[in-house]
């Protein structure tokens, strides 16, 4: 990131700025985490990074072999569609890369069962817990088997065994 500034429009027509002149450089093959209390700008910055969100100021300069299609991101929230099951959830991300119905099934039986959570794939998002619900966003996000992972409180649902465990396979 070069020079990053995003403001956001508050009720009145002010603005909130949020970010202002950020610089970051993460390197090749670095596990980078952001550390800051509530609303320092930690989940914008990884929406500007990833590109989602388009509005700010400044550049975000990515090196040449990496484009979009090779990032992958685990929301706060989980963004699970309630109507597909956590097998279908984990398969969105190649579905949209095109890979072929036993190869997703194949990828998507390894993340889940990486992820403890082989048992529950035709399980719907309500009917999980939140560690649950969380883990499955993570195997959508880890079976495109992306260049780069925005993860965004990435294990904040989560007990702390299980929370470590997956630490360790990151």
């Amino acid at each position: 990131l070069q020079h990053v500034t995003k403001k956001f429009r508050e009720d009145r027509g002010r603005n909130l700025l949020a970010l202002e002149r950020v610089n970051l450089e993460v390197l090749s093959g670095e596990f980078f985490v952001m550390l800051g209390p509530s609303g320092s700008g930690k989940s914008t910055i990884l929406r500007i990074m990833s590109g989602l969100e388009k509005e700010y100021e400044g550049t975000v300069h990515w090196a040449p072999e990496i484009d979009h299609s090779a990032f992958s991101f685990v929301f706060q929230q989980f963004a699970l569609l309630p109507w597909l099951t956590v097998a279908q959830n984990a398969e969105m991300g190649l579905i949209g890369r095109g890979v072929p119905v036993a190869g997703r099934k194949a990828i998507v039986a390894k993340e889940l069962k990486e992820l403890g959570l082989e048992r529950f794939h035709n399980a719907r998002p309500h009917e999980l817990s939140g560690g649950q619900r969380q883990r499955t966003g993570l195997a959508r996000a880890l079976a495109t088997n992306p260049h780069v992972i925005f993860m965004d409180e990435p294990f904040s649902e989560l007990d702390s065994f299980t929370a470590r465990e997956l630490r360790k396979e990151l």
